[in-house]
């Protein structure tokens, strides 16, 4: 077992235990599950996404487009991305969840507004529908409007 201070540990909330307190990388040998993050890196892989420090942003248009299967049916998939609609607003999304621990990424595409939730259980908490809902606070209540304009550093 490795104990690190500050580290979030995935629990089981339905037998009361913590069955995945533990971290061992070589036992995550799969995609979804050797992918660790805070919430406050997650929000500067969001600010990267909107330039082309990582990805260019015609490559990034592709890949939030929705997929033609052969039989012409169109699904709201993009390469990695769900992409949906909330109050008419375009986003794009993608959720985990392993080991005790459920994630979703939501980004506004026009509007620049991205929403991270990150959990530490493994059920029960639909975290794209929160962070959604936190979404939604943001874009229909007016409360950015305030903040909107231009800005210096000085």
């Amino acid at each position: 077992m490795c104990i690190v201070p500050t580290l979030c540990v995935g629990t089981q909330p339905r037998t009361l235990r913590v069955p995945y307190g533990y971290f061992d990388p070589l036992d995550n040998l799969v995609g979804s599950g050797s992918v660790y993050s805070t919430v406050a890196d997650m929000a500067l892989y969001d600010a990267a996404l909107y330039t082309d420090l990582l990805v260019r942003q015609t490559t990034l248009a592709e890949a939030f487009k929705p997929t033609v299967l052969n039989s012409g049916r169109t699904v709201n998939y993009g390469f990695g991305w769900g992409l949906g609609h909330s109050h008419g607003r375009r986003y794009v999304g993608h959720e985990g969840a392993w080991l005790g621990f459920i994630s979703y990424y939501v980004r506004f595409l026009d509007e620049r507004l991205g929403v991270i939730v990150s959990v530490n259980r493994d059920y029960g908490l639909p975290s794209a529908d929160v962070a959604l809902k936190i979404a939604d606070i943001y874009l229909t209540s007016g409360c950015l409007a305030g903040w909107s304009g231009t800005y210096s550093i000085i």
